[in-house]
């Protein structure tokens, strides 16, 4: 909601890794490329983008969890805007890109 915190909370990743958490705005177009698009191409077997890569933050997990937040201005003009995110992790040895990839969310902002 507007004027509130937005927080994402994330488990199962390697312990002691690093993980970037991508935010978007759409999840079926990132420039010229069709999402999802596979990243089995690039060595990343199994793992897809859903999400337009548009900015991402790093992040660093100790035990494997962790979570993010970040405020959401009181703004009534964003309630309705929809965002995407994905978690993409560092782990050499997943695969020879040496990432993994997390299911896709979706974000609505709404009002109280």
């Amino acid at each position: 909601s507007i004027g509130r915190k937005f927080v994402l909370n994330y488990e199962g990743v390697p312990a002691n890794s690093s993980q970037i958490l991508i935010f978007g705005a759409s999840s079926t177009q990132w420039g010229a490329a069709r999402l999802p698009l596979s990243l089995q191409g690039f060595g990343a077997t199994g793992c897809s983008l859903f999400v337009s890569f548009d900015f991402g933050i790093t992040l660093a997990t100790g035990k494997g969890n962790g979570s993010m937040g970040f405020a959401i201005p009181a703004n009534s003009g964003l309630v309705g805007t929809s965002f995407y995110n994905q978690l993409l992790v560092l782990d050499a040895k997943a695969n020879t890109a040496g990432i993994t990839t997390s299911n896709a969310g979706k974000a609505t902002i709404g009002k109280d």
